[in-house]
């Protein structure tokens, strides 16, 4: 502890330095995020000198965390290469019936020039006796002549365009079986980390089985939490509250009652309600949701937090200026990192049951200066989602 409380106060001391100018600049952003990983590795450390169970359980979450997010890239690389193949497609559709359509007419010239013969276009031009028909009989046939020219060039082009498309064809079908490979490898993988991960949670429920137990863990990681708070509001303190135009600041206090809700679900536990271990009692809401459920920001804010925390899982916290921050904890996946801006109803994760959960469901705070609030006074019941 004495060795994080140092390295936590090198950290504050050189962020009050870390934003001079009125927005920081990606170099700046970047400094702030190496610090929170550095602040992240070490209540990592503290976390995981608890027991092997629980070490596996956070690294078996943040792995799940990383394969899903790697899935969802891959699902959208394979969405954008299906539209493509898609219009490639109906390019090549275009592309045969502009083909079919300069072969008959080229065909039906060909065809008109053999029944002529050059024999025939002579006699012709012998026989006439006034030279302006001459003139135009000439034109008639350079005419033709030309137009057989251009139907021949035109048909070579759409040729060249067909071949093109087919090559884009085939490389996008090329592309879409790697990236399919790569799904496949990514739901093995996935359906291991899961294994793993239910092996290292049955662990660690019979580690802390009994109540004395459970109660001086659920302590020992709210004090941790509250902690981690202090830190990140000093570590934030500098930093200007607006990033950039697309994301007003907006005062906190004046939506109370009026924020949406961060999930669409049924509520299990309120606020103040009884844990049933000891004299604690819930500091927020859960809310049961379906696994990957959308999990969205109740008001405008930074993320100040984005990591996995013992008890809490997969928790993003974000702030919203004044001392007042709001905490989505027990996530499947992070969608955001520290130091992003976020909007109102933006997707910040999804829901899950990481930290140890047996329960799907979606862990909602809101704190003032690191004291918890009731969030049902600051939600609208009209809204909920």
């Amino acid at each position: 502890m004495q060795k994080f409380g140092g390295v936590l106060a090198m950290m504050l001391l050189f962020s009050s330095t870390l934003y001079a100018a009125n927005e920081p600049d990606q170099a700046k952003l970047k400094q702030v995020r190496q610090e929170i990983q550095q602040l992240s590795q070490n209540l990592s450390q503290q976390q995981t000198q608890r027991s092997n169970a629980a070490k596996q359980v956070r690294a078996t979450e943040l792995s799940l965390s990383n394969i899903r997010k790697n899935l969802r890239g891959l699902e959208k690389q394979s969405q954008r290469a299906e539209q493509k193949l898609q219009q490639l497609r109906k390019e090549r559709g275009q592309l045969e019936a502009v083909r079919q359509q300069h072969q008959n007419q080229l065909g039906d010239m060909l065809r008109m020039a053999y029944m002529a013969g050059h024999d025939e276009q002579l006699k012709l031009l012998l026989n006439l006796q006034d030279p302006a028909s001459v003139n135009r009989v000439l034109t008639y046939y350079n005419y033709l002549s030309n137009a057989r020219l251009s139907a021949i060039k035109t048909t070579e082009t759409n040729l060249i365009a067909l071949r093109n498309n087919e090559l884009a064809i085939k490389h996008t079908l090329a592309d879409l079986t790697i990236i399919k490979t790569s799904q496949q490898k990514e739901k093995l993988a996935l359906e291991k980390q899961l294994a793993i991960r239910n092996q290292a949670v049955s662990a660690l429920s019979k580690e802390i089985n009994t109540s004395k137990n459970q109660l001086a863990r659920l302590r020992q990681d709210e004090q941790q939490l509250q902690k981690l708070l202090g830190s990140l509001k000093k570590l934030f303190a500098d930093i200007p509250p607006k990033a950039s135009i697309n994301t007003k600041p907006i005062d906190f206090t004046k939506q109370k009652g009026q924020l949406g809700w961060p999930v669409k679900g049924t509520l299990l536990n309120r606020f103040g309600e009884a844990k049933g271990i000891g004299d604690l009692r819930w500091r927020g809401l859960r809310i049961a949701a379906p696994a990957g459920e959308t999990v969205r920001a109740v008001s405008p804010g930074r993320v100040v937090f984005a990591d996995w925390l013992s008890g809490f899982g997969l928790l993003l916290i974000l702030d919203h200026q004044n001392g007042y921050m709001s905490l989505y904890a027990q996530n499947r996946e992070l969608l955001k990192q520290s130091g992003d801006w976020v909007n109102v109803n933006e997707t910040v994760g999804t829901v899950g049951d990481s930290g140890g959960q047996n329960q799907t469901a979606l862990y909602f705070e809101i704190r003032h200066n690191g004291v918890p609030t009731d969030p049902i006074k600051w939600l609208n019941r009209q809204t909920k989602r």
